[in-house]
């Protein structure tokens, strides 16, 4: 391969995205605003710039950093500086989390997660208490609610000796005289 066909394919190489590896970007056009226009204030927000700043932005969200370029006079160079280090305050602040935000989140729906199976293990306790009451408050199939509580009270005891009358004794009660 040539010199210029090797310059060539170098100039025809998409740009790739460092973050997804996408080649698909979009140009977006910064401007600097002020809160108040004229010098008073106003809903109506207007450019305070010379000219505005273009970045490319990736499909992920990625915002690839402006080359470094010098423009004839003070007012624009110190635009293109001011510029890029907005960019790299935002950089330092990114909209994407990091690895460690992504860890935090994770550890915060684990205990989130934690939090909902003991509340619902709660609720299904509740549902067995509430059940149990029912059972136990609800009258016998069939029974009024007196002879209900009459059938789960103690049998009556046996026929003993009863005022008056002396009790049977052990060849009596079996059936046989001696």
């Amino acid at each position: 391969m040539s010199r210029i066909e090797a310059a060539r394919a170098r100039l025809e190489k998409p740009v790739t995205c460092p973050v997804c590896g996408g080649e698909w970007f979009t140009e977006v056009e910064y401007h600097r605003y002020s809160a108040s226009a004229g010098g008073y204030p106003s809903v109506e927000l207007a450019h305070t710039e010379a000219l505005p700043q273009i970045t490319l932005e990736c499909l992920c969200g990625w915002r690839r950093k402006p080359s470094q370029q010098m423009r004839s006079g003070p007012t624009p160079n110190a635009e293109i500086q001011s510029f890029a280090q907005s960019i790299t305050l935002a950089a330092k602040h990114p909209h994407t989390p990091t690895p460690g935000q992504v860890a935090d989140l994770h550890e915060k729906l684990r205990q989130v997660v934690e939090q909902v199976a003991t509340r619902q293990e709660i609720h299904l306790a509740n549902l067995a208490i509430a059940s149990l009451r029912d059972q136990v408050d609800q009258p016998k199939h069939g029974l009024s609610i007196d002879a209900g509580r009459q059938a789960e009270a103690a049998p009556p005891p046996e026929e003993g000796p009863t005022r008056g009358k002396p009790s049977p004794g052990p060849a009596e009660s079996q059936g046989t005289a001696s």
